[in-house]
């Protein structure tokens, strides 16, 4: 059922900016350390909040539709999972297939995309990522 706004991503962008503002105040104030190491981790935490929200439904929709493919089955994200653990522990999936690293790969990015995708080793790997489907 959809809320009024302000949405639940804005209420969430205003908060991050507001803690932002926060951060660059007590930053040329040189306040408390532990009260701006506080605000920062609260951003943080409401980046990844906001980005679970924005990108969380399509990344689980395209890791569930890799697993269909690749366990010739259907079932929730959560069944798929298992079902692929207990594929690779009875060596009916090999840990090198590539189809399998290709998965665990575009999975792994996912989750970073969530996580931190400033982190430079995801943005290498997105990049080749992005270069490799261009061939």
């Amino acid at each position: 059922m959809p809320f009024d706004r302000p949405t639940t991503i804005e209420l969430i962008q205003s908060t991050q900016e507001y803690l932002q503002d926060c951060i660059h105040v007590t930053d040329s104030e040189k306040a408390n350390g532990a009260a701006t190491l506080n605000m920062r981790i609260a951003s943080n935490i409401l980046k990844i909040v906001e980005r679970e929200l924005t990108l969380g439904n399509a990344l689980n929709q395209q890791e569930n539709l890799r697993l269909q493919h690749l366990l010739d089955r259907q079932g929730t994200l959560a069944e798929l999972n298992q079902w692929l653990t207990l594929a690779i522990r009875e060596n009916r999936i090999a840990y090198d297939d590539p189809d399998l690293q290709r998965h665990l790969q575009q999975t792994t990015l996912g989750k970073l995309s969530v996580d931190n995708p400033k982190y430079s080793t995801y943005k290498q790997l997105y990049n080749a990522q992005e270069d490799a489907t261009k061939i």
